[in-house]
Protein backbone atom coordinates (compact mmCIF):
# COMPACT_ATOMS: atom_id res chain seq x y z
CA UNK A 1 0.00 0.00 0.00
CA UNK A 2 1.19 3.34 -0.95
CA UNK A 3 2.13 5.83 1.23
CA UNK A 4 -0.95 7.99 3.23
CA UNK A 5 -0.81 11.03 5.46
CA UNK A 6 -3.38 12.63 7.59
CA UNK A 7 -2.60 15.73 9.06
CA UNK A 8 -4.58 17.71 11.65
CA UNK A 9 -6.46 20.99 11.30
CA UNK A 10 -9.10 21.39 14.21
CA UNK A 11 -11.89 20.01 15.63
CA UNK A 12 -13.56 18.07 12.93
CA UNK A 13 -11.10 18.70 10.13
CA UNK A 14 -8.27 17.16 9.00
CA UNK A 15 -6.09 16.74 5.89
CA UNK A 16 -5.50 13.37 3.65
CA UNK A 17 -2.51 13.67 1.15
CA UNK A 18 -2.10 10.78 -1.44
CA UNK A 19 0.16 11.24 -4.14
CA UNK A 20 -1.56 14.08 -6.19
CA UNK A 21 -4.53 14.00 -3.86
CA UNK A 22 -4.45 16.59 -0.84
CA UNK A 23 -8.32 16.33 0.87
CA UNK A 24 -9.51 18.64 3.50
CA UNK A 25 -12.42 17.73 5.31
CA UNK A 26 -14.54 20.66 7.31
CA UNK A 27 -12.11 23.24 7.39
CA UNK A 28 -13.15 25.56 10.37
CA UNK A 29 -10.24 27.45 11.63
CA UNK A 30 -10.90 30.48 13.55
CA UNK A 31 -13.70 32.45 14.90
CA UNK A 32 -16.86 31.72 16.72
CA UNK A 33 -20.19 29.56 15.44
CA UNK A 34 -23.65 29.17 16.29
CA UNK A 35 -24.22 32.90 17.05
CA UNK A 36 -21.19 33.30 19.22
CA UNK A 37 -22.05 30.33 21.51
CA UNK A 38 -19.13 27.80 20.22
CA UNK A 39 -15.48 28.47 20.04
CA UNK A 40 -12.72 26.26 19.54
CA UNK A 41 -11.04 24.78 22.06
CA UNK A 42 -7.26 24.82 20.75
CA UNK A 43 -5.65 27.23 18.01
CA UNK A 44 -5.20 26.16 14.46
CA UNK A 45 -1.99 26.25 13.01
CA UNK A 46 -3.24 25.41 9.55
CA UNK A 47 -3.56 29.08 7.76
CA UNK A 48 -5.60 30.48 4.40
CA UNK A 49 -2.05 30.04 2.66
CA UNK A 50 -1.82 26.22 3.07
CA UNK A 51 -4.63 25.84 0.84
CA UNK A 52 -2.81 26.47 -2.16
CA UNK A 53 -1.45 22.75 -1.70
CA UNK A 54 -5.55 21.63 -1.19
CA UNK A 55 -7.37 19.71 -4.07
CA UNK A 56 -10.19 18.58 -2.76
CA UNK A 57 -12.58 20.22 -0.05
CA UNK A 58 -15.15 17.80 1.36
CA UNK A 59 -18.01 19.16 3.69
CA UNK A 60 -20.05 16.84 5.55
CA UNK A 61 -22.75 19.51 6.80
CA UNK A 62 -23.82 23.06 6.47
CA UNK A 63 -23.74 23.55 10.09
CA UNK A 64 -20.95 26.47 10.47
CA UNK A 65 -18.58 24.10 12.86
CA UNK A 66 -18.19 22.29 9.31
CA UNK A 67 -18.90 24.58 6.57
CA UNK A 68 -17.44 28.53 7.28
CA UNK A 69 -18.13 30.68 4.60
CA UNK A 70 -15.71 33.04 6.34
CA UNK A 71 -13.08 31.01 6.05
CA UNK A 72 -13.78 29.99 2.53
CA UNK A 73 -13.98 33.68 1.55
CA UNK A 74 -10.57 33.82 3.64
CA UNK A 75 -8.99 32.17 0.80
CA UNK A 76 -7.29 34.05 -2.22
CA UNK A 77 -9.42 33.45 -5.86
CA UNK A 78 -6.72 32.16 -7.39
CA UNK A 79 -6.11 29.63 -4.93
CA UNK A 80 -10.26 28.93 -5.17
CA UNK A 81 -9.90 28.39 -8.77
CA UNK A 82 -8.26 24.95 -8.12
CA UNK A 83 -9.78 23.25 -5.65
CA UNK A 84 -13.22 21.57 -5.85
CA UNK A 85 -15.86 21.61 -3.26
CA UNK A 86 -17.42 17.97 -2.49
CA UNK A 87 -21.01 18.25 -1.23
CA UNK A 88 -23.68 15.74 -0.82
CA UNK A 89 -27.09 15.93 -3.13
CA UNK A 90 -29.28 18.55 -1.58
CA UNK A 91 -32.48 19.80 -2.78
CA UNK A 92 -31.74 23.59 -2.15
CA UNK A 93 -28.04 23.58 -3.26
CA UNK A 94 -27.12 26.50 -1.38
CA UNK A 95 -23.49 24.89 -0.17
CA UNK A 96 -22.39 24.17 -3.56
CA UNK A 97 -23.72 27.95 -5.04
CA UNK A 98 -22.00 29.30 -2.61
CA UNK A 99 -18.70 27.68 -3.39
CA UNK A 100 -19.52 28.53 -6.89
CA UNK A 101 -20.09 31.96 -6.09
CA UNK A 102 -16.87 31.84 -4.72
CA UNK A 103 -15.30 30.62 -7.40
CA UNK A 104 -14.62 26.78 -6.23
CA UNK A 105 -14.98 24.02 -8.67
CA UNK A 106 -18.04 22.02 -7.23
CA UNK A 107 -19.19 18.22 -7.64
CA UNK A 108 -22.18 17.08 -5.71
CA UNK A 109 -22.17 13.87 -4.66
CA UNK A 110 -25.16 11.69 -4.89
CA UNK A 111 -25.72 9.09 -2.13
CA UNK A 112 -23.93 6.21 -1.71
CA UNK A 113 -22.57 6.89 -5.41
CA UNK A 114 -19.03 6.00 -5.42
CA UNK A 115 -16.95 8.72 -7.17
CA UNK A 116 -12.78 8.00 -8.19
CA UNK A 117 -10.58 11.28 -7.01
CA UNK A 118 -7.75 8.98 -8.92
CA UNK A 119 -7.27 5.40 -9.94
CA UNK A 120 -6.88 3.79 -6.26
CA UNK A 121 -8.29 7.01 -4.39
CA UNK A 122 -12.30 6.72 -4.18
CA UNK A 123 -15.26 8.02 -1.73
CA UNK A 124 -18.43 7.60 -1.42
CA UNK A 125 -20.90 9.97 0.41
CA UNK A 126 -24.23 9.12 2.48
CA UNK A 127 -26.87 11.39 3.84
CA UNK A 128 -28.54 9.87 6.99
CA UNK A 129 -31.48 11.78 8.88
CA UNK A 130 -34.94 11.93 8.30
CA UNK A 131 -34.48 15.06 6.35
CA UNK A 132 -31.67 14.16 3.72
CA UNK A 133 -29.65 16.88 3.54
CA UNK A 134 -28.90 16.99 7.28
CA UNK A 135 -25.64 15.46 8.46
CA UNK A 136 -23.76 13.23 5.77
CA UNK A 137 -20.74 10.58 6.25
CA UNK A 138 -17.91 9.91 4.27
CA UNK A 139 -16.12 6.66 2.94
CA UNK A 140 -12.42 7.24 1.32
CA UNK A 141 -10.78 4.16 0.33
CA UNK A 142 -7.15 4.32 -0.66
CA UNK A 143 -5.38 1.68 -2.25
CA UNK A 144 -6.95 -0.99 0.85
CA UNK A 145 -7.09 1.38 3.05
CA UNK A 146 -10.57 2.65 4.85
CA UNK A 147 -11.37 5.78 6.49
CA UNK A 148 -15.31 6.03 7.63
CA UNK A 149 -15.83 9.67 9.03
CA UNK A 150 -19.16 9.65 10.79
CA UNK A 151 -18.80 12.95 12.14
CA UNK A 152 -22.05 14.27 14.14
CA UNK A 153 -24.09 11.30 12.24
CA UNK A 154 -26.59 10.42 14.75
CA UNK A 155 -25.54 6.67 14.25
CA UNK A 156 -26.63 5.39 17.54
CA UNK A 157 -28.86 1.96 16.75
CA UNK A 158 -26.59 -1.34 15.35
CA UNK A 159 -29.20 -1.53 12.77
CA UNK A 160 -28.67 1.50 11.12
CA UNK A 161 -24.52 0.73 11.59
CA UNK A 162 -25.37 -2.32 9.41
CA UNK A 163 -26.99 -0.88 6.74
CA UNK A 164 -24.33 1.74 6.45
CA UNK A 165 -22.05 -0.96 6.67
CA UNK A 166 -23.32 -2.85 3.97
CA UNK A 167 -22.38 -0.27 1.74
CA UNK A 168 -18.83 0.13 3.04
CA UNK A 169 -17.43 -2.82 4.63
CA UNK A 170 -15.44 -3.21 8.01
CA UNK A 171 -13.00 0.09 8.05
CA UNK A 172 -9.35 0.73 8.97
CA UNK A 173 -10.00 3.78 10.42
CA UNK A 174 -13.51 5.38 11.85
CA UNK A 175 -13.48 9.41 13.04
CA UNK A 176 -16.36 9.81 15.43
CA UNK A 177 -18.01 12.28 17.71
CA UNK A 178 -16.95 11.88 21.22
CA UNK A 179 -19.08 14.75 23.09
CA UNK A 180 -22.46 16.42 23.38
CA UNK A 181 -22.60 19.66 20.99
CA UNK A 182 -26.13 20.71 21.50
CA UNK A 183 -28.43 22.33 24.82
CA UNK A 184 -28.96 19.93 27.39
CA UNK A 185 -30.61 21.29 30.56
CA UNK A 186 -30.06 24.47 32.25
CA UNK A 187 -27.46 25.01 34.64
CA UNK A 188 -29.32 22.72 37.64
CA UNK A 189 -29.61 19.82 35.49
CA UNK A 190 -25.76 18.60 35.28
CA UNK A 191 -26.94 15.16 35.70
CA UNK A 192 -28.46 15.59 32.50
CA UNK A 193 -25.71 16.80 30.56
CA UNK A 194 -23.81 13.92 32.36
CA UNK A 195 -26.34 11.02 31.02
CA UNK A 196 -25.84 12.87 27.69
CA UNK A 197 -22.17 12.65 27.74
CA UNK A 198 -22.36 9.03 28.70
CA UNK A 199 -24.86 8.31 25.65
CA UNK A 200 -21.87 9.56 23.23
CA UNK A 201 -19.71 7.25 24.55
CA UNK A 202 -22.06 4.50 24.25
CA UNK A 203 -22.46 5.21 20.56
CA UNK A 204 -19.02 5.25 20.08
CA UNK A 205 -18.67 1.76 21.33
CA UNK A 206 -21.92 0.65 19.24
CA UNK A 207 -19.77 1.82 16.04
CA UNK A 208 -16.57 0.51 16.75
CA UNK A 209 -18.48 -2.86 17.05
CA UNK A 210 -20.08 -2.47 14.12
CA UNK A 211 -17.50 -1.64 11.77
CA UNK A 212 -14.36 -3.39 13.52
CA UNK A 213 -11.83 -0.52 13.17
CA UNK A 214 -8.22 -1.48 13.68
CA UNK A 215 -7.79 2.53 14.64
CA UNK A 216 -10.83 5.35 16.34
CA UNK A 217 -10.35 8.92 16.03
CA UNK A 218 -12.56 10.57 18.26
CA UNK A 219 -13.26 14.35 17.25
CA UNK A 220 -16.48 16.65 15.68
CA UNK A 221 -16.01 17.87 19.81
CA UNK A 222 -12.75 19.96 19.99
CA UNK A 223 -15.59 22.66 21.22
CA UNK A 224 -16.45 25.01 24.42
CA UNK A 225 -19.66 26.44 24.85
CA UNK A 226 -18.27 30.14 25.02
CA UNK A 227 -21.00 32.56 25.93
CA UNK A 228 -21.97 33.73 29.40
CA UNK A 229 -25.58 32.39 28.93
CA UNK A 230 -24.07 28.69 27.85
CA UNK A 231 -20.82 28.13 29.51
CA UNK A 232 -22.51 26.30 32.30
CA UNK A 233 -22.93 23.68 29.77
CA UNK A 234 -18.83 22.48 30.05
CA UNK A 235 -19.88 20.81 33.03
CA UNK A 236 -19.72 17.85 32.03
CA UNK A 237 -18.48 17.30 28.22
CA UNK A 238 -16.47 14.49 27.44
CA UNK A 239 -12.71 15.44 27.46
CA UNK A 240 -10.82 13.42 24.27
CA UNK A 241 -8.96 12.35 27.40
CA UNK A 242 -11.87 10.46 28.88
CA UNK A 243 -13.11 9.47 25.26
CA UNK A 244 -10.02 7.75 24.93
CA UNK A 245 -10.04 6.06 28.50
CA UNK A 246 -13.40 4.62 27.15
CA UNK A 247 -11.82 3.20 23.81
CA UNK A 248 -9.20 1.82 25.29
CA UNK A 249 -11.33 -0.17 27.70
CA UNK A 250 -14.50 -0.82 26.52
CA UNK A 251 -13.57 -1.35 22.85
CA UNK A 252 -10.79 -3.37 20.60
CA UNK A 253 -9.80 -0.62 19.12
CA UNK A 254 -6.86 1.33 19.32
CA UNK A 255 -7.52 5.17 20.01
CA UNK A 256 -5.70 7.84 17.52
CA UNK A 257 -5.96 11.13 19.10
CA UNK A 258 -4.22 14.34 17.39
CA UNK A 259 -3.57 17.78 17.79
CA UNK A 260 -3.62 20.61 15.34
CA UNK A 261 -0.30 20.21 13.17
CA UNK A 262 0.14 15.98 14.09
CA UNK A 263 0.74 13.96 10.78
CA UNK A 264 0.35 10.65 11.49
CA UNK A 265 0.73 7.66 8.39
CA UNK A 266 -2.31 5.93 8.94
CA UNK A 267 -1.30 2.74 10.17
CA UNK A 268 1.48 3.16 12.38
CA UNK A 269 0.80 2.46 15.92
CA UNK A 270 0.55 5.94 17.53
CA UNK A 271 1.39 7.75 20.54
CA UNK A 272 -1.18 10.10 21.62
CA UNK A 273 0.77 11.06 24.92
CA UNK A 274 2.04 14.53 23.90
CA UNK A 275 -1.75 15.44 22.16
CA UNK A 276 -3.68 13.98 25.36
CA UNK A 277 -0.89 16.35 27.34
CA UNK A 278 -2.28 19.66 25.19
CA UNK A 279 -5.91 19.08 25.35
CA UNK A 280 -5.87 18.64 29.16
CA UNK A 281 -4.10 22.28 29.66
CA UNK A 282 -6.62 23.22 27.37
CA UNK A 283 -9.33 21.90 29.02
CA UNK A 284 -7.61 23.44 32.41
CA UNK A 285 -8.41 26.81 31.34
CA UNK A 286 -11.50 26.64 30.30
CA UNK A 287 -13.26 28.15 33.60
CA UNK A 288 -10.53 31.29 33.30
CA UNK A 289 -11.54 32.31 29.89
CA UNK A 290 -13.01 35.29 28.94
CA UNK A 291 -16.54 34.18 27.29
CA UNK A 292 -18.66 36.25 25.97
CA UNK A 293 -20.71 39.12 27.24
CA UNK A 294 -24.26 39.42 26.45
CA UNK A 295 -24.81 42.50 23.92
CA UNK A 296 -27.20 45.01 24.67
CA UNK A 297 -31.23 44.47 24.36
CA UNK A 298 -32.66 44.73 21.05
CA UNK A 299 -35.24 47.38 21.39
CA UNK A 300 -39.60 46.22 20.97
CA UNK A 301 -39.79 48.10 17.67
CA UNK A 302 -37.36 46.14 15.93
CA UNK A 303 -38.18 42.95 17.48
CA UNK A 304 -41.89 43.38 16.27
CA UNK A 305 -40.16 44.56 12.56
CA UNK A 306 -38.32 41.54 12.83
CA UNK A 307 -41.20 39.00 13.69
CA UNK A 308 -43.30 40.62 10.90
CA UNK A 309 -40.82 40.03 7.99
CA UNK A 310 -40.75 36.32 9.29
CA UNK A 311 -44.18 35.70 9.74
CA UNK A 312 -44.72 36.92 6.01
CA UNK A 313 -41.53 34.75 4.51
CA UNK A 314 -43.58 31.97 6.34
CA UNK A 315 -46.45 32.80 4.60
CA UNK A 316 -45.32 33.51 1.30
CA UNK A 317 -43.60 30.20 1.49
CA UNK A 318 -46.33 27.34 3.30
CA UNK A 319 -49.85 27.14 3.15
CA UNK A 320 -51.71 29.99 5.20
CA UNK A 321 -54.60 27.55 5.85
CA UNK A 322 -52.16 24.77 7.27
CA UNK A 323 -50.18 27.18 9.64
CA UNK A 324 -53.63 28.34 10.90
CA UNK A 325 -54.82 24.79 11.26
CA UNK A 326 -51.71 24.62 13.42
CA UNK A 327 -52.77 26.99 15.87
CA UNK A 328 -55.78 25.06 16.63
CA UNK A 329 -54.49 21.85 17.24
CA UNK A 330 -54.16 20.34 20.70
CA UNK A 331 -51.80 21.46 23.06
CA UNK A 332 -49.83 18.31 22.83
CA UNK A 333 -48.90 19.23 19.54
CA UNK A 334 -46.73 22.44 20.57
CA UNK A 335 -47.59 24.92 18.18
CA UNK A 336 -50.12 27.12 20.59
CA UNK A 337 -48.39 30.25 21.68
CA UNK A 338 -45.23 30.30 22.83
CA UNK A 339 -44.14 32.46 26.25
CA UNK A 340 -41.00 33.89 26.13
CA UNK A 341 -39.16 35.37 28.90
CA UNK A 342 -35.93 38.08 27.12
CA UNK A 343 -33.07 37.31 30.32
CA UNK A 344 -31.31 40.62 28.92
CA UNK A 345 -34.32 43.16 29.71
CA UNK A 346 -36.69 40.46 32.36
CA UNK A 347 -39.44 41.60 29.77
CA UNK A 348 -41.79 39.07 28.38
CA UNK A 349 -43.62 38.30 25.41
CA UNK A 350 -45.68 35.84 23.28
CA UNK A 351 -45.67 34.26 19.48
CA UNK A 352 -47.54 32.05 17.86
CA UNK A 353 -47.94 32.08 13.82
CA UNK A 354 -51.11 33.67 13.65
CA UNK A 355 -50.49 36.83 15.88
CA UNK A 356 -47.08 36.89 15.54
CA UNK A 357 -45.23 38.70 18.32
CA UNK A 358 -46.86 40.39 21.21
CA UNK A 359 -44.83 42.08 24.03
CA UNK A 360 -46.45 41.32 27.61
CA UNK A 361 -46.74 44.09 30.32
CA UNK A 362 -47.44 41.79 32.72
CA UNK A 363 -45.84 38.70 34.09
CA UNK A 364 -47.48 35.93 33.33
CA UNK A 365 -47.99 32.83 35.32
CA UNK A 366 -45.05 31.14 33.95
CA UNK A 367 -42.25 31.30 30.76
CA UNK A 368 -42.40 28.35 28.08
CA UNK A 369 -38.84 29.74 27.23
CA UNK A 370 -35.44 32.70 27.97
CA UNK A 371 -33.43 33.84 26.16
CA UNK A 372 -31.74 37.12 24.99
CA UNK A 373 -33.42 39.24 22.72
CA UNK A 374 -30.34 38.71 20.16
CA UNK A 375 -30.87 35.49 20.25
CA UNK A 376 -34.94 35.83 19.14
CA UNK A 377 -33.45 37.95 16.70
CA UNK A 378 -31.47 35.45 15.32
CA UNK A 379 -34.68 33.22 14.93
CA UNK A 380 -36.23 35.58 12.77
CA UNK A 381 -33.62 36.67 10.71
CA UNK A 382 -32.47 33.86 10.13
CA UNK A 383 -34.76 30.63 8.29
CA UNK A 384 -32.29 28.35 10.19
CA UNK A 385 -31.73 30.99 13.18
CA UNK A 386 -33.80 28.37 15.47
CA UNK A 387 -31.50 25.48 14.95
CA UNK A 388 -28.20 27.31 15.76
CA UNK A 389 -30.20 28.23 19.19
CA UNK A 390 -31.24 24.75 19.79
CA UNK A 391 -27.38 23.73 19.48
CA UNK A 392 -25.97 26.55 21.48
CA UNK A 393 -27.57 26.50 24.23
CA UNK A 394 -27.88 30.09 24.77
CA UNK A 395 -31.85 29.62 26.69
CA UNK A 396 -33.28 28.13 29.39
CA UNK A 397 -36.35 25.69 28.91
CA UNK A 398 -37.89 23.26 30.34
CA UNK A 399 -38.16 19.89 28.84
CA UNK A 400 -41.71 20.64 27.37
CA UNK A 401 -40.71 23.90 26.65
CA UNK A 402 -37.48 22.96 24.35
CA UNK A 403 -39.90 20.82 22.44
CA UNK A 404 -42.52 23.68 21.97
CA UNK A 405 -39.97 26.10 21.12
CA UNK A 406 -38.21 23.53 18.55
CA UNK A 407 -42.06 23.33 16.85
CA UNK A 408 -43.24 26.92 16.57
CA UNK A 409 -40.39 27.88 14.52
CA UNK A 410 -39.73 24.28 12.55
CA UNK A 411 -41.12 25.75 9.56
CA UNK A 412 -38.87 28.40 9.54
CA UNK A 413 -35.90 25.59 9.41
CA UNK A 414 -37.80 23.36 7.35
CA UNK A 415 -38.07 26.00 4.65
CA UNK A 416 -34.26 26.67 5.05
CA UNK A 417 -34.11 23.09 4.14
CA UNK A 418 -36.59 23.12 1.32
CA UNK A 419 -39.18 21.45 2.80
CA UNK A 420 -42.24 23.74 2.86
CA UNK A 421 -45.77 23.32 4.24
CA UNK A 422 -49.16 22.30 2.86
CA UNK A 423 -52.21 20.45 3.82
CA UNK A 424 -51.45 16.87 3.18
CA UNK A 425 -47.81 17.51 4.80
CA UNK A 426 -49.90 18.90 7.88
CA UNK A 427 -52.35 15.42 7.82
CA UNK A 428 -49.97 13.18 7.47
CA UNK A 429 -47.41 14.26 10.56
CA UNK A 430 -50.93 14.92 12.50
CA UNK A 431 -51.43 11.16 11.68
CA UNK A 432 -48.42 10.32 12.96
CA UNK A 433 -48.45 11.77 16.12
CA UNK A 434 -51.61 11.03 17.10
CA UNK A 435 -50.79 6.96 16.08
CA UNK A 436 -47.56 7.68 18.73
CA UNK A 437 -50.17 8.83 21.14
CA UNK A 438 -52.15 6.26 21.01
CA UNK A 439 -49.60 3.64 21.06
CA UNK A 440 -48.20 5.33 23.96
CA UNK A 441 -44.29 5.55 22.33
Amino acid sequence: MRKVTMKWVNHASYTIKYQSIHLIVDPWLFGSSFNDGWDLLVESKFKIKDFRNITHIWFSHEHPDHFSPSVLSNIPEDIRNDITVLFQETGDKRVLNVCEQLSFKVKELTHLEKYFLQDDFTIICGNVGKIVGIDSWLLCEISRLKILNLNDCIIDKRKLCESIKNITGEVDILATQFSYANWIGNPEDSLLREKSAKEKLQRVKIQIESFKPRYTIPFASFIYFSHDENKYMNDRINTVGTATNFIYEQTDSHPVVLYPDDEWDCSSPHSNESALEKYKSAYDRLPSLPYRRPSQPIPEHDLLKASERYLKDLQKNNSIFAMKLLGLLPTWFGFRTLTIKLMDSDRYCSFNLTAGLRFIYSSPNSEDVTMSSQSLQKIFELQWGIGSLLVNGRYRASIEGRKKIGRIFMLGLMNSRNQFLSIGFLLNKVIEKVLRKIMGT
